[in-house]
């Protein structure tokens, strides 16, 4: 199962717990970037299972604008089964794929 995980900064028990089971295409604003580096270190060090299983996605200036392009993107390749988000102003992404594309 793909997944696509709209978010800020999530820590490494997060990822792993979900990149563990499925494919994670992780969109993130660009800005959280650094912070996300030291997770993903730990995440590393958790595993590389994990890693393999997680493609992550900073995106620029207008983070929404770019995630709802992107998700569009892989969505148009077949790559998502499910959206995930854990920030209420992202949930308007997923409620769009879900009325229009039938994508839980």
């Amino acid at each position: 199962m793909n997944v696509i995980l709209l978010s800020s900064v999530l820590n490494y028990r997060t990822l792993a717990g979900l990149s563990s089971k499925y494919r994670v295409h992780y969109l993130l604003p660009e800005q959280d970037m650094p912070q996300m580096e030291l997770e993903l270190r730990e995440l590393d060090r958790l595993s590389s299972v994990h890693r393999r299983n997680l493609v992550v996605y900073p995106l620029g200036r207008f983070f929404v604008f770019g995630a709802f392009l992107k998700a569009f993107r892989l969505i148009g390749k077949g790559d998502v089964d499910l959206f995930f988000t854990a920030a209420p102003v992202l949930g308007f992404i997923c409620r769009f794929f879900k009325v229009f594309y039938g994508k839980p």
